[in-house]
């Protein structure tokens, strides 16, 4: 539970720096990489490493494509931190509620995220 309590923490502290960052470029998911950027850290703070499977030489392609990442936990949003510089520009779907989990919604939201209404079948 300290190391949870510490990620979430950092999170919210992260989305409070990002919110006045990103706030002149409202909805840009250039925003969204400096807030990985800023996440990285917390991998090596609890221990983490990544290692990318697969093809991964599709990350650095200039061809648009589809990264789908079914997660167990927040903590895996780490992961996607970690791949974000290779990527470049990425943008994120999530489900609506997250919108308003405090400083991370809008920094969520101002960083290019689109949430969807997973109850709404259309």
């Amino acid at each position: 539970w300290l190391k949870f309590s510490v990620y979430y923490i950092w999170l919210m502290l992260a989305s409070l720096v990002m919110i006045p960052l990103s706030i002149t470029r409202p909805g840009s998911v250039d925003n969204a990489r400096l807030g990985a950027r800023l996440m990285t850290p917390m991998s090596r703070v609890l221990g983490l490493t990544w290692t990318l499977q697969g093809q991964v030489e599709l990350l650095t392609s200039k061809q648009p494509c589809v990264i789908v990442a079914n997660h167990q936990s927040s903590v895996d949003l780490l992961g996607m931190f970690q791949i974000w510089d290779s990527v470049g520009r990425m943008s994120v779907i999530a489900k609506q509620s997250l919108m308003y989990y405090g400083p991370f919604g809008i920094t969520a939201y101002l960083c290019g995220t689109v949430f969807i209404d997973r109850s709404n079948i259309k």
